[in-house]
């Protein structure tokens, strides 16, 4: 069947309804054929938090930063509400196998840096940006961004301009809810899941949403914009480098004998 979310959207909403019931099997069987990656809307402003401002402009060549990459319980703009732990199984099978890209481009040179953990942390409304009382469970990265492997990306990271995140994945376990008392199944997987919703008034604009028990997490992306748009940088540590400390600060790690290879009346002794 080759038709897409974005064309069932545009039709009418009782056609799309009729559509989806007289074709969810095959609506999920294309979901789950493809490996899914970010949709392009609007870009909202969130910001990242630096541990220390002061030292934005040191010569750091790595920093470490705790990204948000996809939240459960959000309608995403391709319909789909990730839930709690579905990507446990995944991080737990592949975590060095993950890789930490930018724009979901799958190439060597496209890595922004090395990928130090990967966990699923409940974080509240307003840690992530939004409005309202609650929390949800978020995937997070933990990567050090090194300015070797991009520079650009990397000095959009220390200044804090980074706030979209985006996985790319593959559908484990996927199920279609629709707003449609006639279709038993999908209406009572509505009634169940739709009151866990973020954001509910997206699903019910369409009338229909899927719901993702377990996914296969391929990779995460900084990108411009994101399917999931609650996926802000969370933390920006910045590791100076010895040469930005005072010079009552500087750490000597010449070895012994270079030391005393540097120690001219010791080098004249021995002559």
């Amino acid at each position: 069947m080759k038709i897409t979310i974005q064309d069932i959207n545009k039709m009418e909403f009782d056609k799309r309804i009729d559509f989806l019931n007289s074709n969810k099997d095959d609506v999920l069987k294309m979901k789950r054929s493809i490996i899914k990656i970010s949709d392009v809307f609007e870009m909202p402003k969130y910001g990242s938090k630096a541990k220390d401002d002061a030292i934005i402009e040191s010569n750091t060549e790595k920093i470490h930063v705790k990204v948000v990459a996809n939240t459960a319980l959000w309608i995403d703009s391709q319909l789909d509400m990730l839930l709690p732990d579905c990507w446990k199984k995944s991080i737990t099978e592949r975590m060095d196998m993950i890789p930490h890209l930018h724009d979901h481009i799958r190439q060597i040179d496209a890595k922004v840096g090395e990928v130090k953990n990967i966990y699923g942390q409940n974080l509240t409304y307003s840690e992530l940006g939004i409005q309202g009382i609650g929390q949800t469970q978020a995937l997070i990265f933990e990567t050090d961004i090194l300015k070797e492997y991009n520079e650009m990306v990397f000095n959009q990271y220390k200044s804090g301009k980074i706030n979209q995140h985006s996985i790319s994945l593959q559908y484990v376990s996927l199920q279609i809810a629709i707003n449609d008392k006639k279709q038993e199944k999908e209406f009572a997987l509505w009634n169940q899941y739709l009151p866990m919703s973020i954001n509910p008034k997206v699903a019910i604009d369409a009338g229909y949403f899927f719901i993702v028990k377990e996914c296969k997490v391929i990779e995460n992306s900084c990108v411009l914009f994101g399917a999931n748009e609650i996926t802000p940088t969370l933390e920006i540590n910045i590791e100076m480098p010895k040469t930005d400390l005072p010079q009552n600060a500087q750490i000597n790690n010449i070895p012994e004998p270079s030391k005393r290879a540097l120690n001219y009346d010791y080098m004249l002794s021995k002559l």
